[in-house]
């Protein structure tokens, strides 16, 4: 995974570095690892974290609500990459207490994702093109919005959106090109005429481009925005929305903008008349599932759609029952 810096900048910045290098002496790769130490070190960053004394169960507790996991198994292998990593600075007396508490994994196996509606969207979107920029990374408002404008009006992932490169970017066709993504697979996603419209002037006013040029990088050069940054600044934006999940499902999640993409699109197509049992085909294609099962996971059955569906069966049905009626 590539990111926004190549070294840490967090206070942890020096001890991280350290514990890598040992880990990499007994011959283990530890490539995962590093990059959820990373993901660690930018939240740290970003909240400005100025002394590794400032870190305490709370701190923890605040950074464990902000990587809600897509499985039960992601956030134990996370949890306890920190904890493996804690426990190493105790030992060398860098800190004296690991500020990971014990505790027993939480089981998030029949959680449902959050799906956010327009308005919510709307509002992430305006509130992201208020992001002020920093000394390491300019136009933060005009880029943020963008990747998540690609991410919930084309249900791109994160990674997708990270890699990709202006010369993927067809605007005579309106096409983007996503390539070699999840499994290897290149695929061609449509445009509307105001999102091509935007993205286009988007890469008109950050300068000019080559074709291998990244389409978001915070600094303006080669490297791209990295997912670990993307994934920090959303949870941010997120916990100022003050969204929660409520029993059942999930804290909302940056590949949740995905899943609302996918729903929304159901509820577009039966508010517009449409067979989406028909279309669900397109909708796989367009996500880049092979299967339709896989489709199936986004489509959380929502209150709206739960309605929509209600109402398309009451006027199927109601002329049959008439007949029947004594």
């Amino acid at each position: 995974m590539k990111s926004i810096w190549k070294t840490f900048k967090s206070p942890l910045a020096e001890p991280i570095n350290k514990y890598l290098e040992h880990k990499r002496a007994l011959c283990k790769k530890y490539r995962s690892e590093e990059d959820n130490l990373r993901i660690f070190d930018a939240y740290l960053s970003e909240i400005a974290l100025t002394h590794i004394a400032q870190l305490t169960p709370d701190l923890m507790d605040r950074y464990l609500a902000t990587r809600p996991p897509l499985r039960p198994s992601t956030y134990n292998y996370h949890v306890g990459t920190l904890r493996r990593f804690f426990d190493w600075m105790v030992k060398h007396e860098i800190i004296s207490t690991s500020p990971l508490q014990k505790g027993t994994p939480r089981i998030e196996e029949n959680l449902k994702p959050y799906i956010l509606n327009h308005d919510l969207v709307k509002r992430l979107l305006d509130m992201a093109g208020q992001l002020r920029d920093t000394s390491n990374a300019h136009r933060r408002g005009p880029t943020y919005q963008m990747v998540f404008a690609l991410a919930y009006g084309l249900g791109l992932r994160v990674g997708e959106i990270s890699r990709l490169q202006v010369g993927d970017i067809d605007f005579q066709r309106a096409v983007i090109i996503i390539n070699k993504s999840k499994f290897s697979k290149t695929r061609s996603v449509p445009m509307g005429p105001k999102l091509t419209l935007r993205l286009k002037e988007f890469l008109e006013q950050s300068g000019p481009h080559e074709s291998t040029d990244p389409v978001f990088s915070a600094r303006g050069d080669k490297r791209p925005l990295a997912r670990v940054t993307i994934t920090v600044v959303f949870h941010q934006l997120i916990l100022e929305m003050g969204l929660k999940a409520v029993v059942g499902e999930r804290a909302p999640r940056l590949h949740d903008l995905r899943h609302s993409f996918a729903v929304n699109t159901l509820l577009r197509w039966y508010r517009e008349g449409k067979n989406p049992w028909e279309l669900l085909p397109y909708l796989s294609t367009f996500l880049g599932h092979s299967k339709l099962s896989a489709t199936a996971i986004y489509l959380t059955i929502t209150g709206d759609l739960l309605d929509e569906a209600n109402d398309r069966f009451r006027k199927f049905a109601t002329p049959a029952l008439k007949e029947v009626a004594p």
